[in-house]
C-alpha cells in the first residue's frame, strides 16, 4: 500500500490550497522547487525490500525525507535495520499506522464539515 499528498502550494512562505492524489510520496511544491516525502507502507514482508525501496527513492534530489509506516513491532525492527544504513538513517522518519488512520479520519471529518457548511449545495 502506498500513497502521497502532492501539490500543497507555498507562496512567500505561507501555506496554500492543496490536492490529494494517489502514488508513493508526500510532497509539497514551493515557488523555487519541489519537496517530496516518500512513504513506504508495510504490514509484513522483507525489511531489506523496504530499505531498498526507500534508498531508491532517495536518488531523487527533491526527496527531503522518507517515512516508514507500519505497526509498532515492524517499526522497531525497521529502526534496528535502518540504523546501519548510511544516508537512510539521517532521512528516515517512522509513523505508526494507527496514527496515520487517526489523521486520515480527522482530515476526512474536516473535509466533510467544510463541504456541508461552506460549499453551496449543487456546487
Amino acid at each position: 500500500m502506498a500513497w502521497h499528498l502532492d501539490a500543497l502550494r507555498f507562496k512567500n512562505g505561507s501555506e496554500g490550497c492543496g490536492r490529494i492524489q494517489g502514488g508513493r510520496s508526500m510532497g509539497s511544491r514551493r515557488e523555487h522547487g519541489r519537496v517530496i516525502y516518500v512513504f513506504e507502507v508495510q504490514s509484513k514482508g522483507s525489511l531489506d525490500s523496504l530499505i531498498l525501496n526507500l534508498l531508491k527513492s532517495m536518488h531523487n534530489a527533491a526527496v527531503q525525507d522518507v517515512v516508514a509506516v507500519s505497526d509498532a513491532t515492524q517499526l522497531e525492527k525497521f529502526r534496528t535495520h535502518a540504523a546501519a544504513v548510511p544516508g537512510l538513517r539521517e532521512k528516515l522518519k517512522h509513523w505508526n499506522y494507527t496514527e496515520v488512520l487517526g489523521v486520515h479520519g480527522s482530515l476526512e471529518a474536516v473535509n466533510e464539515t467544510i463541504n456541508r457548511r461552506l460549499v453551496p449545495q449543487g456546487f
